[in-house]
Order: C-alpha cells, then structure tokens, then sequence
C-alpha cells in the first residue's frame, strides 16, 4: 500500500509539474499575445505619430513658401513704387528744366525786343 500511495503521490506531483508547466506556458504565450498586441499598439501609435510629424513638417514647409513668395510680392510692389516715385523724380526735373528754358526765352525775347527797339529808334533818329 505505501507503494501505491507513493505512486499516487509521485503521480500527483508529476500532474502538479505537468500543471504548472502547462500554466506557465499558457502565461507565457498569453504573455506574447499581450505583448504583440502592445507591439502592434505601439506601432499604430508611433505611425500616427510620424504621420502628424510628416504633416506638421509638409505645413510648416507650405507656410514657409508662402512667406517667401509674399515677401517677393511685396518687395516688387516697393521697388515698383521706388521706380515709379523716380520716374516722378526725373518727370519733375525735366518740367523744371523747361520751365526755366521757357522763362530763359521770354527773358530773352524781351531783351532782344528792348534792344531792337533801341536800336530803331537810333537809327531812325540818324536819318
């Protein structure tokens, strides 16, 4: 009898090990399921993560290209305006100059006819 009570113990210990091996691989592979499934958890996340750092970098790129092409715009709206005020500048110096062109002939004119009046009347005083 002590013999099959050993059995029966040694058969229970060995149905004890066998559990236990059998728990600890089902913990383990439920332990891989939880981890793979965190794994692909964690790949979603760092993908919409890259995914909001691709957009943010494509914004901040389009943002970037539309100051720059507003500051061209507006740096030849000023130097429009710079040329224009020049041309402006030049159109004015010239009307100064034909003024005093102008006032130079009447000036003139007046002379000439101041002296030619003078000179008549000389003339006409010899005859």
């Amino acid at each position: 009898m002590n013999f099959l009570l050993q059995r029966e113990v040694e058969a229970l210990g060995s149905l004890g090990i066998n559990l236990s091996k059998l728990w600890s691989i089902e913990k383990y592979e439920k332990m891989m399921k939880n981890s793979i499934n965190d794994g692909n958890n964690n790949l979603s996340v760092a993908y919409d993560m890259l995914e909001e750092l691709l957009k943010s970098k494509y914004l901040i790129q389009m943002y970037n290209c539309q100051q720059k092409k507003h500051q061209k715009t507006l740096i030849q709206e000023i130097e429009k305006e710079f040329q224009q005020n020049d041309l402006l500048m030049s159109l004015k110096q010239e009307q100064q100059v034909i003024i005093e062109k102008q006032e130079n002939c009447k000036n003139e004119s007046r002379y000439s006819r101041k002296t030619s009046g003078i000179v008549t009347r000389n003339y006409l005083r010899k005859i």
